[in-house]
């Protein structure tokens, strides 16, 4: 005997929204808050400036993490795979 399938489109009971969503964004933007408040424009620099020496030195890791940051999205993942397979 097949499994009964709940009916597309209405897969709660009428009345019941389906629960409470997605939390809200108080505690990312705590996070958020604490590293803006730690972490300087210059000393952001320092890292990216780092990670792009890094990358041009042929770490894998910092190329895809520069790639993830300059490129478009689809671009940067495609561009990270390519990079993957040169080593």
């Amino acid at each position: 005997m097949a499994a009964k399938k709940k009916p597309r489109g209405r897969p709660f009971q009428k009345g019941n929204p389906g629960g409470p969503g997605r939390p809200k964004r108080e505690v990312e933007r705590a996070y958020l808050d604490a590293t803006l408040a730690t972490v300087s424009p210059a000393d952001w620099q320092k890292v990216v400036a780092k990670a792009l020496q890094d990358a041009k030195a042929g770490d894998a890791a910092a190329r895809a993490w520069l790639s993830k940051y300059l490129l478009p999205q689809d671009v940067g993942d495609v561009f990270a795979r390519l990079l993957e397979g040169l080593e």
